[in-house]
């Protein structure tokens, strides 16, 4: 199978990078041929990561540039996979425009959904998603209370990158943090367009 999956680029150490990054290898070693868009994380041109091709950002960048209808036309991805928040795409088409969605593939998005109940401008994209996948029990729950059917995989930490619970003792001692303190973290790269 021919996969276009669309997310941060999978030398980003975001959440949506490092689990693209994870998911195309994966996908890769199983056979299938892996085209990557980076639609934070690459511009100017096309590079190879991996042996997977990494795609460029178009003018406009972000999640809903425009340039991917022809990734799409010359990929000819039987899937377009995508892991960031849909709610970038409303108003947008994709993955296709109205007049091309005869060559549309079929689109798997693996989602958050930050809501209790789900946003509308999420409900207006999911409409259009073939596969909807949530990244959490939340997302999933809320999905299903909409009337969507959706598929659950949670969004992981991937253990190259970052700290296991095997590791969180030389993670204190790394940034001197006594094991008896609370650690409170937050998501450092939500930041600019399109931010949460």
């Amino acid at each position: 199978m021919k996969i276009l999956v669309v997310s941060n680029a999978p030398w980003a150490k975001t959440g949506y990078g490092t689990q693209g990054a994870s998911l195309a290898k994966r996908l890769q070693a199983d056979g299938h041929y892996v085209a990557y868009m980076c639609n934070y994380g690459l511009q100017g041109g096309n590079v190879t990561w991996n042996g997977i091709p990494c795609l460029t950002n178009g003018l406009e960048g972000g999640y809903a540039d425009p340039i991917v209808h022809g990734h799409i036309r010359t990929i000819q991805p039987d899937l377009v996979l995508t892991i960031f928040d849909v709610w970038a795409l409303l108003r947008r088409e994709f993955p296709m425009p109205k007049a091309l969605e005869h060559i549309a593939p079929r689109w798997a998005a693996w989602i958050p959904i930050d809501h209790s109940p789900v946003s509308a401008s999420n409900l207006e994209v999911v409409q259009r998603i073939t596969y909807p996948i949530s990244m959490s029990r939340h997302g999933h729950e809320q999905l299903n209370t909409a009337g969507f059917t959706n598929t659950y995989i949670p969004h992981g930490v991937e253990k190259d990158v970052y700290f296991t619970s095997a590791g969180r003792k030389e993670f204190r001692r790394l940034i001197e943090l006594p094991e008896d303190a609370i650690l409170f973290g937050s998501v450092g790269l939500n930041r600019n367009y399109p931010n949460r």
